[in-house]
């Protein structure tokens, strides 16, 4: 992809297309693979579009959100954990 994209001179557009991909495994619950493709998006929209862009601050949202998710997800599993592990 990465070939494609500087051929055909899409190098700027390459943070938004993966905020989209990092959105997706957002979505199917691939946190981790998100986690990669979304700091990925935040490095080179940051290049591109700048700190303060609204592109830009979209992936930091999507961010925070895997945050939430994440800790969301870590004290579910360490409920399950633990009331496994008491019965």
């Amino acid at each position: 992809m990465g070939e494609l994209v500087k051929k055909e001179g899409l190098s700027a557009q390459m943070g938004d297309l993966l905020f989209l991909v990092a959105d997706a495994c957002l979505g199917a619950m691939e946190f981790k693979l998100a986690r990669e493709i979304g700091e990925e998006a935040l490095r080179v929209q940051r290049h591109w579009a700048g700190y303060d862009n609204d592109r830009t601050l979209e992936v930091v949202k999507l961010l925070g959100l895997l945050d939430e998710l994440e800790h969301r997800q870590a004290s579910e599993s360490a409920s399950v954990s633990a009331s496994s592990s008491a019965s």
